[in-house]
C-alpha cells in the first residue's frame, strides 16, 4: 500500500489554532465594515433630515 500524500485531518471538533485565529480575524474585519456601512448609513440619513455635523470649537 501506498499512502505518500495522504494528510490526517484533525479528529472532529478539533481546530487548529491558526485555522480559529483566521475564524475570528474574518468575523471581527466582517463585523468592522458592516458597522463602517451602518454608521455611514446613519450619518447620511441624518443629513438627508437636516443633521448639522459642523464641529464648533471655544477659542480662549
Amino acid at each position: 500500500m501506498n499512502d505518500t500524500g495522504v494528510v490526517a485531518d484533525p479528529a472532529p471538533g478539533q481546530t487548529s489554532r491558526t485555522h480559529r485565529l483566521r475564524g475570528l480575524a474574518a468575523t471581527g474585519f466582517s463585523a468592522t465594515l458592516a458597522a463602517m456601512v451602518a454608521t455611514t448609513l446613519a450619518a447620511a440619513l441624518a443629513q438627508a433630515v437636516g443633521v448639522d455635523f459642523k464641529v464648533r470649537t471655544r477659542t480662549g
